[in-house]
């Protein structure tokens, strides 16, 4: 299968099935770690009663949504830093804005 190389691809692994009840703790252990290490960190475990998935990660992930986020870092937190930067005014400190009721017409006198 050829992938477009420019593009953010997610590919889903199936790494083990079974039945709660029906399998051992060492192939427990051997599939959620297989699938941390294929996943980078991160795994899905399909209900197949439900058909709803669940997301476990060793990462900042929120569980019920899947959304995860970038590990602090110092310039995560440093205005001068377009990651830490503040959205509104851009690590500046303040807002440049024209205010239209201030503003007034002149009309020429023709």
């Amino acid at each position: 299968m050829k992938l477009d190389r420019y593009k953010t691809h997610y590919i889903e692994l199936v790494v083990d099935k079974f039945r709660i009840g029906d399998t051992s703790d060492k192939r427990l252990n051997d599939s959620i770690l297989m699938s941390l290490d294929q996943g980078d960190g991160v795994m899905m475990v399909l209900d197949s009663a439900i058909n709803e998935p669940r997301y476990f990660s060793r990462h900042l992930m929120c569980p019920s949504t899947g959304l995860s986020y970038n590990e602090p870092a110092p310039h995560t937190f440093s205005f001068n830093s377009p990651q830490g930067a503040c959205p509104h005014c851009n690590g500046l400190g303040e807002i440049s804005s024209i205010d239209e009721a201030n503003l007034f017409l002149i009309k020429s006198l023709a």
